[in-house]
């Protein structure tokens, strides 16, 4: 009797025997791998392009006072748009008592000029009565602009008055008669500006019937005083401080009604719009920029946008880097680099958001 033989099925291999396998077998093969690829990404990221940190900047300016004087009106305050051109301030120069004091001197030059004429009869005399005229024109004209000086000490003081009455510190009847002073001034301003214009007139009158050929001398020493008067006249006049830029009001250090001094700054004008970016270079440097040196600007936002640069300028030697990118403890130099955007306003950055500079050498190669 045969009997017939069956073939041997496979021995199914454990679970466990496999899974050990892999781990000793294919596991170190797969980490080796992704080691592998780690490094070269981080050695092609970090080491061939090199990155360093940049911070992004825009147009800020101080505003100072070119003469001590009292702001008088303050057109902006902290955190205020403002345009090109608009008004930030106006200020008056505090030491109206020298220019009044120059102002009495021209005077008394004026009426020496007009006493020293020696009496002459006939045509003479006509062209002496025009340079009377003219010294009385002159003498009005002083008079005006001690007037506008004056006005504008008592504008001062009524602004102050009304800011003193709003906090309550003082009362209606003391702001009325701030403003009765100043309406009295300026009405005697007026007056003498139509008396003004009339000697004007007869002034005008007096040459064409001479031929227009006053006293050369004393024509001389009038245009002399005249044009002292007119110096006088300008410096005297409320100075008007316009935004350089457009921008943000960032600080301002004296308010209205305070008196800024000569060639301190009053406010900070902030510009909105970035305009380059400062990239710092730490040493050692791995790589040497240049003008033109294609680089990508990465932001430090959730998004981490990267944004196409070029290095425009580089730092003529090493230096301290800024404090704001020192890190702890050190006391760190490198070499300057500025970055530009093409389209800085398109990108988003804000002015002094820090960024990462990435230096693609394989872009510049």
């Amino acid at each position: 009797m045969s009997v017939k033989m069956n073939k041997y099925e496979p021995v199914k291999v454990p679970l466990s025997q496999l899974i050990k396998e892999f781990r000793l077998r294919i596991f170190p093969v797969i980490v080796f791998f992704l080691v592998l690829l780690i490094v070269l990404f981080l050695w092609d990221y970090r080491v061939y392009n090199p990155s360093f940190t940049g911070r992004v900047y825009a147009d800020a300016t101080l505003i100072s006072s070119p003469t001590t004087g009292l702001i008088t009106n303050m057109h902006v305050r902290e955190f205020d748009q403002v345009n090109q051109g608009d008004t930030l301030a106006i200020i008056v120069e505090v030491d109206s008592a020298q220019h009044a004091a120059q102002i009495d001197l021209i005077n008394a030059q004026i009426e020496y000029v007009s006493s020293s004429m020696e009496p002459i009869s006939g045509w003479q005399r006509n062209r002496i009565n025009l340079a009377e005229l003219r010294s009385d024109l002159v003498g009005q004209q002083i008079n005006l602009s001690s007037l506008h000086l004056r006005s504008q000490n008592e504008n001062a003081r009524v602004q102050r008055m009304q800011e003193l009455f709003t906090n309550d510190l003082v009362s209606q009847e003391l702001l009325d008669d701030a403003k009765l002073v100043l309406d009295l001034i300026n009405d005697e301003i007026e007056k003498t500006t139509q008396y003004i214009q009339s000697l004007e007139k007869q002034v005008e009158r007096l040459e064409s019937d001479l031929g227009g050929n006053p006293d050369v001398a004393l024509n001389a020493a009038l245009r002399v005083h005249e044009a002292e008067l007119k110096a006088i006249e300008q410096e005297i006049k409320p100075i008007i401080i316009l935004a350089p830029f457009s921008g943000m009001i960032g600080k301002i250090y004296y308010q209205n009604g305070s008196v800024a001094p000569e060639g301190e700054a009053f406010l900070l004008l902030e510009s909105k719009t970035p305009t380059y970016i400062i990239g710092y270079m730490r040493q050692p440097l791995t790589i040497r920029p240049e003008i033109g040196t294609l680089v990508q600007v990465r932001t430090r936002t959730a998004e981490k946008k990267l944004i196409p640069a070029t290095v425009t300028n580089i730092g003529a030697q090493i230096s301290i880097i800024d404090e704001m990118v020192q890190r702890p403890g050190m006391l760190e130099t490198g070499l300057h680099v500025k970055i530009e955007i093409f389209d800085m306003e398109s990108v988003g950055l804000l002015p002094g958001e820090f960024v990462d500079v990435i230096v693609n050498q394989r872009d510049n190669q």
